[in-house]
Parts: C-alpha cells; structure tokens; sequence
C-alpha cells in the first residue's frame, strides 16, 4: 500500500477545518493513502465506505475521519457523520465517506489526535509492504525484484517498520532518558 507517512513515526500533514464556514477552525492531521491502506494496516472502517480508488477529481474531496474528529467536530455518531461536508481552510468542502478506528498515528506517546484520511496521490511517499513469511532475506530479494522491473532507475531504499519507529524514539528520547539516568545517580548518591 502506498502512503504519505509512516504511522507512530511523529509526523503528518495537517490542516484546519470547520463544520460550518465561520466556526473555530479545528485542526486536523491527515495522510494521504490508496485504495488497499485500511486493509493492509488492519485499520478498522466503522461506517461508510473508503475513498474511492479511480483517480479523478471527486476523490480529492472525499475523506475517512476517525472517532477523535467524530467526537471533536460534535457528530451524534458515526453514522451520522457520513455524507456531512467539511471545510477546509480554503472553503472547499470535503465529504465525509467513512469512519475509522482510532490509532496511534502520531508518536505513541502524544494523545490521539483528529485525523484524515485522503486519497491525494501527488502526496504518496512510502510504500508499505506486508510479507506472509518471517523469511526476512526472501522477502527483501522479492521486493528488490519488484522494484527493479517497476522502477529500475532508481534505488529502493527499505527499513522495517518496527527498526524506523524504533529509531524515531531512539532519535526523541534517547538523550532524555540518559540525562535522567545519570540525575538518578546524582541523586541516589547523595
């Protein structure tokens, strides 16, 4: 599945909408996705429908909120919120299709926050990939395969999902948790 941002590594796109033009604008994330992103990611759609996949113009307008927009933007329920329109911060309005579950989109230490998904396909970065085996060194040669018929040009680049995390929490906290180490110590001594 291709995608705009790597989930729980800390960064996404935001913008600000409102429900009705002139209501305080609320602030939410999104990131852009095709069409298999619920299913590979497990994500949960609670009501409604995904984006639709053809690319046109229609799709850019249509987006998924989860339960922290539903419950931010006041909708009775998720059902209810399907076929509402937001408003972006330029006036367009957006249509609502779909609810998702809750997740950790952001840093898995920060609360949930109001998220979007859309299907932009300008915006798609990284692409996801699932493997059926634990056979790390096979699945690697097999996407390298891939890769080099779709796009031989150009170099794939790969980590793991879990390594890429584990490395932004590494990057954030590290320091932090040795600096507390050592005040520890300070203070156990004296």
């Amino acid at each position: 599945t291709l995608t705009s941002h790597i989930p729980a590594g800390g960064i996404s796109r935001s913008e600000y909408f409102v429900r009705n033009i002139g209501d305080e604008r609320i602030e939410m994330n999104y990131f852009s996705v095709d069409k298999d992103y619920l299913h590979q990611m497990e994500i949960e759609l609670i009501a409604g429908r995904d984006v639709l996949p053809e690319a046109n113009s229609s799709n850019e307008t249509e987006i998924l909120i989860n339960e922290k927009a539903l419950a931010v933007f006041q909708f009775e329920n998720s059902y209810d919120a399907i076929g509402k329109v937001l408003y972006n911060e330029d006036s367009i309005p957006v249509n609502i299709v779909g609810v998702i579950e809750d997740y950790h989109h952001q840093m898995m230490v920060t609360e949930i926050a109001p998220l979007a998904i859309r299907h932009l396909p300008d915006r798609l970065g990284y692409a996801h990939v699932k493997f059926n085996t634990i056979d790390d060194e096979k699945n690697i040669k097999q996407v390298e395969a891939a890769w080099a018929e779709i796009n031989p040009t150009k170099n794939l680049q790969y980590k793991f999902l879990n390594d890429e995390i584990n490395e932004f929490y590494d990057f954030s906290f590290g320091d932090l948790t040795k600096v507390i180490t050592v005040f520890s110590i300070l203070a156990l001594s004296v």
